[in-house]
């Protein structure tokens, strides 16, 4: 965009760029971005995700639950498949496509109606889990592929609550990121937390998108900090402190926490638009 400013870089010469634009043209200014609350509720929201083939939509929603929407053409070629995530999690945040098809991921609070006191958590459907990974084409039986219940049980502690998820293909691993600031890496062939550490100094992870191509990923905390990470050893590349401010006279959420990111959308593995609660979009350049 013109009017480009550098806002941070890597040491290598290639960095992260940020740019604001105006909506009268090249002139570098403000977009006014629409809110649509004061960015403190975000449990009414849905959240939908497309496959890679663009033919299936995931519908995650806190009142409206989980949902696999297979597109077609014509009259009655929309099929919707229900993932019943209503036993495993209290409440589900997040989802992603594990698979160009029927596999899919959800995420949230695990619920805390399973009695894993001795740290045996149950076979489905008495499940309780944070992470879950459903096979939607498999037999009610089959459907609940891996969890993460065993971890959290063993932790004897609160479990975690995540707040968003991202696929890694290449090493059949999903990121997961937390409310309280935490990145989990959870393996899929060894259907367990791989790895855990703290990403954004307790502030809760927003966004987390990859970039394969690179090899790298990046992750949006609700402060709008911006940090890109090795997909290869986790090693953080860059960091933006803060692609957004809380407008002057605004209050932080009753937890204490800013809420100055709004939402983000990755426009290619290099380019990055997001709008926060200063009324402003920024396209950033990875």
């Amino acid at each position: 965009a013109p009017g480009g400013q550098r806002v941070g870089g890597f040491s290598g010469g290639t960095g992260v760029s940020s740019s604001t634009a105006s909506a009268r043209g090249g002139t570098a200014g403000a977009v006014e971005a629409s809110s649509g609350g004061d960015g403190g509720d975000v449990q009414r929201k849905c959240e939908l995700t497309w496959n890679v083939s663009g033919d299936r939509l995931l519908g995650v929603g806190n009142s409206t639950g989980v949902c696999l929407w297979t597109v077609g053409e014509g009259r009655g070629a929309c099929q919707v498949t229900t993932v019943p995530t209503g036993t495993v999690h209290a409440r589900t945040s997040c989802g992603a496509f594990v698979s160009a098809g029927s596999v899919v991921a959800t995420a949230g609070r695990r619920a805390d109606h399973d009695n894993s006191s001795s740290g045996v958590v149950k076979t489905w459907p008495h499940v309780c889990a944070g992470l879950c990974i459903w096979d939607t084409l498999a037999p009610p039986a089959g459907v609940l592929v891996a969890h993460d219940g065993v971890a959290d049980a063993a932790l004897r502690a609160m479990p975690v609550e995540y707040s968003c998820l991202a696929w890694d293909p290449n090493r059949q691993r999903v990121l997961c990121g937390t409310k309280a600031g935490e990145l989990r890496v959870f393996d899929l062939r060894q259907q367990r937390v791989a790895q855990r550490f703290e990403a954004h100094g307790g502030n809760a992870l927003r966004y987390c998108f990859m970039m394969p191509s690179t090899g790298r990923f990046a992750t949006l905390c609700s402060a709008a900090e911006l940090k890109v990470w090795s997909l290869r050893d986790f090693e953080c590349l860059d960091v933006v402190p803060k692609l957004h401010q809380m407008p002057r006279g605004m209050v932080s959420n009753m937890m204490g926490t800013a809420q100055a990111l709004m939402c983000a959308a990755m426009v290619s593995e290099h380019h990055l638009v997001t709008g926060g609660q200063d009324g402003t979009v920024l396209l950033t350049r990875l």
